[in-house]
């Protein structure tokens, strides 16, 4: 992390253009787009604004896939484009439309190019899974009470390579009854979003749950982590969501860490149910890519198992536990500074749950680091390696 101060937080912001009610600015490293109207307009302006990049990121995922042969273009969207562009709701297809009228790009283009970390569970079926740790922690352990998350993502490196380039923060405030929401991820990505908030101060985050139960893959049933973005849209509560995952059955095994201002909730998702288990300690829950409701009957496993599972929940819930009852914003980034792997050691295994230098032979790093108090409905995110944290005050960009 030469020359960056992981520990700085930016919250200068940088207008860039506007477009039709649109906005594109920059914070730090990444683009804030700030989207207003119909879903149609915010898909045009967000189209319009961020064509050139969506377009990059488009000829990325080709060099990625299709120049190695691993997945043809047509393949892709056959497999990801067509069947979860007819599973969205109308609200996305108008998204869409719009993002379409913007870039010049074919729809079912717009619909895999937002399914784009799908597409790396895709390719590999038969081969590594992604790791990922999120906590969410409230009540005595907490300064003033409230709810904070923290959470890494962990996945492709070459995902975290083009965030300097192309990562962006969107938010979506929709004309009509609809909440205002924002979220995390990369140029193309509208729904296929993995760390959103919406303006009721409701958080969720995803994990894969591939490390319990396999990557099994439905195409025919809506998109379990773009179907959430579009919860977010209508519910304020985790008492809704647990409602919906009542009456719904996901695409694909995910492990989901959900907030509102006063409690967090963990949701381990199977591709035929769910469970939304009680806090494993006082006031927290943390989860990494095991499930571990003892309900599911399937064992807990220890270290190795799904990329050290087991040892980033441990290390992530002592070092908040320690920090208790002063944990806030600045603690639990500060909590994210430990490491999963000793790079001057051979790489072995320590304490710690975050991978900042690149692991030898491949393997997943972390690509960003989420931290949030949905009470303030702040997010603030860090690209490792590139960046230090980015501050999103989403009061100040939420219209309702």
């Amino acid at each position: 992390m030469a020359n960056v101060n992981k520990d700085a937080v930016e919250t200068a912001v940088k207008e860039v253009r506007t477009f039709q009610g649109g906005k594109l600015s920059r914070l730090g490293i990444l683009d804030l787009v700030e989207l207003n109207g119909t879903f149609y307009e915010m898909g045009l302006q967000y189209g319009t604004l961020m064509k050139d990049k969506i377009i990059a990121v488009r000829d990325e995922l080709i060099k990625e896939y299709i120049d190695p042969e691993i997945l043809s273009y047509d393949t892709m969207k056959e497999i990801l484009g067509e069947p979860f562009y007819k599973a969205l709701p109308k609200r996305t297809k108008d998204l869409y439309a719009g993002m379409s009228e913007g870039t010049g790009m074919e729809i079912l283009e717009h619909a895999t190019i937002d399914q784009q970390f799908m597409l790396v569970l895709l390719a590999r079926r038969t081969g590594q899974t992604a790791m990922c740790t999120a906590l969410s922690t409230w009540g005595s352990n907490t300064k003033d009470g409230t709810t904070y998350t923290g959470r890494n993502f962990d996945f492709a490196g070459y995902i975290r390579d083009m965030m300097p380039k192309w990562g962006q923060f969107v938010v979506m405030n929709p004309s009509g009854g609809a909440y205002g929401v924002a979220g995390v991820g990369v140029a193309g990505m509208v729904t296929e979003v993995i760390d959103a908030m919406n303006s009721a101060g409701l958080y969720y985050e995803f994990n894969n749950g591939a490390g319990t139960i396999g990557a099994t893959i439905y195409s025919n049933r809506t998109p379990v982590y773009s179907q959430m973005f579009n919860n977010l849209f209508d519910y304020s509560t985790i008492e809704e969501l647990k409602m919906y995952f009542n009456s719904a059955r996901a695409n694909y095994p995910s492990i989901m860490m959900t907030a509102e201002p006063k409690q967090g909730q963990a949701f381990e998702i199977s591709t035929e149910g769910y469970t939304a288990p009680a806090p494993e300690k006082e006031d927290l829950m943390c989860r990494g890519n095991q499930f571990i409701d003892p309900t599911w009957g399937i064992p807990d496993l220890p270290s190795p198992a799904a990329w050290y599972s087991r040892t980033r929940r441990e290390t992530f819930t002592k070092l908040v536990k320690d920090a208790a009852p002063n944990v806030d914003a600045e603690a639990m980034r500060k909590i994210m500074n430990t490491k999963i792997y000793d790079e001057a050691n051979d790489w072995k295994p320590v304490d710690g749950m975050t991978v900042f230098e690149n692991r030898p032979k491949g393997g997943d790093v972390t690509v960003w680091q989420v931290v949030t108090h949905p009470d303030e409905r702040k997010m603030w995110v860090r690209i490792p390696t590139y960046s230090g944290w980015m501050e999103f005050d989403l009061k100040k960009y939420f219209k309702k």
